[in-house]
C-alpha cells in the first residue's frame, strides 16, 4: 500500500526553496563542480548520485559537495510526481489490484526513490537527517561550526546558510517520498524514525511560536507530520507492538496533538491536514491502540485528554466542511473522539 500524498501539497509545502531558479541555486553553491540538473534523470544517473550519499561531518568539504547531488535527486522526485500515470502499470503480473502498487509497479514511477531503496540508503539518509537536526537545534555548536566552515572554505554567511537549508530540504524531500511506502518502512530503522519525529515536534513545541510554522525556513517542521502519518497508517504491517511502545515512550502522540493545535489552522495546507487526520484515523483503527490509549498520555492527564478531543474542532471539522467525502476514511478518528468526549 502507498500513501498518496498529493502533488499540490508537495509543491506548496515541501518544495519552497527547490523552486529557486537554477542559476540562483548554483550561484550560492560552494562547489563549482556540482552536478548539472537535466530534464529527466535516468535510473543510472540517479544511482550515481545515490551511491555518492555518505555520512560526512557537517559543513566539511565532502558534505558541501554532497548537497548538489541531493538537490538533483530532490528535483528528480519533484519531476516524477508531475508525470502522468502509467496505465500499463495496472497490468503488471502479480500486482495487488486492491492497493496503489509498490515502488516497482505503481502507476507513477518514482525512479530516485526506487533506486534509493534498492541501494539500501534510506536508513542512512534518516541518520544523516537526524544528525543534521541535532546539530541545527544546538545553537552554540551550530554557530561554531558555521564560523569554522566559512573560514576554512572561504564562504559567506548567506551562502553557507543557503547550503544548509538546501541540504535539509533536499534530503527531507527524499525521505518524505521514501517513507510514504510501506516496503521502505519495513527496511528502515523505525526506532530512530520515531525518535527523530519526536525530537522535531518537541523542538517546535518549545521554540516555534503559535501560528508561525514556516516550511520554507525548516522543512522538517512539516515533513515529520507525513512521517508520523505514514507510521500510523502502516503500523500493523510493521512491528505494531514495538512501534506503539516506542511512540508511547517518546510521547509522540501528545507532541503531535500539540503541533496540530498550535499550527493546523494557520500552517497546514488542506492536503497536509488531511494526511495527518488520515494517519490518526488509521491509529484509532489499529486493534492495539484503543486498549492502550491511556498509556500514550501522562496518567490520563485531563488536560492532555481534552487536547486530543479538541482535534475534532481544530483538524477534523474544517476537513469535513470542505469535503464531506472524506467522512468515511476519517470515521475511526471521529468515532474515537466522540467516545472519548463522552468520558470526559
Amino acid at each position: 500500500q502507498v500513501v498518496s500524498w498529493p502533488l499540490p501539497c508537495a509543491t506548496c509545502v515541501l518544495f519552497p526553496a527547490l523552486a529557486m531558479d537554477l542559476a540562483t541555486a548554483l550561484k550560492y553553491k560552494p562547489d563549482g563542480d556540482a552536478p548539472r540538473e537535466r530534464g529527466t534523470e535516468s535510473a543510472d544517473q540517479c544511482r550515481k548520485y545515490i551511491r555518492a550519499i555518505q555520512q560526512h561531518p557537517i559543513l566539511s568539504r565532502e558534505w558541501l559537495d554532497l548537497v548538489g547531488a541531493l538537490r538533483v535527486l530532490a528535483r528528480s522526485v519533484h519531476r516524477d510526481l508531475q508525470k502522468s500515470k502509467d496505465a500499463e502499470a495496472l497490468d503488471v503480473a502479480g500486482r495487488d489490484a486492491a492497493s496503489a502498487g509498490t515502488l516497482w509497479d505503481q502507476e507513477t514511477s518514482e525512479t530516485a526513490v526506487r533506486v534509493l531503496v534498492e541501494e539500501a540508503k534510506v536508513s542512512l539518509c534518516l541518520r544523516m537527517m537526524h544528525e543534521y537536526k541535532v546539530w541545527d537545534f544546538d545553537e552554540r555548536q551550530r554557530t561554531e561550526t558555521l564560523a569554522l566552515a566559512m573560514q576554512a572554505h572561504n564562504l559567506g554567511q548567506a551562502q553557507t546558510e543557503l547550503t544548509c537549508r538546501s541540504f535539509g530540504q533536499s534530503l527531507g524531500v527524499l525521505l518524505w517520498r521514501s517513507l510514504a511506502h510501506v516496503e521502505t518502512l519495513q527496511l528502515t530503522d523505525i526506532t530512530l524514525l520515531i525518535q527523530h519525529c519526536a525530537m522535531v515536534l518537541d523542538y517546535c513545541d518549545r521554540h516555534v511560536c503559535h501560528g508561525h510554522l514556516d516550511a520554507a525556513a525548516s522543512l522538517q517542521d512539516t515533513a515529520v507530520l507525513f512521517y508520523v502519518a505514514s507510521l500510523f497508517t502502516h503500523a500493523e504491517a510493521l512491528n505494531n507492538t514495538e512501534l506503539l511502545a516506542k511512540a508511547r515512550e517518546v510521547n509522540l502522540l501528545p507532541l503531535l496533538v500539540s503541533h496540530i493545535r498550535r499550527h493546523a489552522k494557520t500552517g497546514y495546507p488542506p492536503e497536509m491536514a488531511l494526511e495527518v487526520a488520515k494517519g490518526l484515523a488509521a491509529l484509532c483503527d489499529n486493534e492495539d491502540f484503543p486498549f492502550h490509549f491511556s498509556a500514550f498520555f501522562d496518567s490520563l492527564d485531563p488536560d492532555e485528554m481534552r487536547a486530543f478531543v479538541e482535534l475534532q474542532d481544530v483538524l477534523v471539522a474544517p476537513l469535513l466542511a470542505a469535503d464531506r467525502g472524506v467522512q468515511k476514511v476519517l470515521r475511526p478518528l471521529t468515532d474515537f473522539l466522540d467516545r472519548l468526549r463522552r468520558k470526559l
